[in-house]
């Protein structure tokens, strides 16, 4: 950490399924006044996660003369999001730097961002002990340069 002292490193092996009235301290409860309070922020995230991966879409078709389909990029959109937080996930969208990137580098198809997933569960946990040792500042560094 910043100020020298071991933190407790990355962990090593891949995420349980939590279900959140489920968890330690938790006091879930669900109420109409809670959904009332939530529902705007979630419709607001929905919406601009939406329009980003539209976007990215848009910009990869320009890339790579195709024409994306909105609706089963939505549908897998939302569906990883409802899946993603009971594995302690958050919500995603698609990233035009990453995208744009497998597209400069030769990708054609869906496999690679398959590819791509397996390789960063195996980074996960193979490489797991050797980057606790990495430090922040360090990897702070990296991602600066590839966005």
């Amino acid at each position: 950490l910043a100020d020298g002292t071991q933190g407790n490193g990355i962990p090593q092996l891949l995420p349980q399924l939590m279900l959140p009235w489920s968890l330690p301290g938790s006091d879930f409860t669900l109420s109409w006044d809670s959904l009332r309070a939530l529902l705007p922020a979630a419709f607001s995230m929905a919406m601009l996660g939406a329009i980003e991966s539209l976007l990215c879409a848009v910009v990869l078709d320009g890339m790579t003369g195709t024409k994306h389909k909105a609706n089963s990029e939505l549908i897998g959109q939302g569906l990883g999001n409802m899946v993603a937080p009971f594995f302690g996930g958050i919500t995603a969208t698609a990233a035009i730097a990453r995208s744009a990137a497998n597209v400069r580098a030769g990708a054609t198809s869906p496999i690679s961002a398959v590819i791509h997933a397996i390789l960063v569960i195996l980074a996960l946990l193979v490489l797991a002990p050797l980057l606790s040792w990495l430090p922040l500042s360090a990897m702070a560094a990296l991602l600066l340069m590839v966005a």
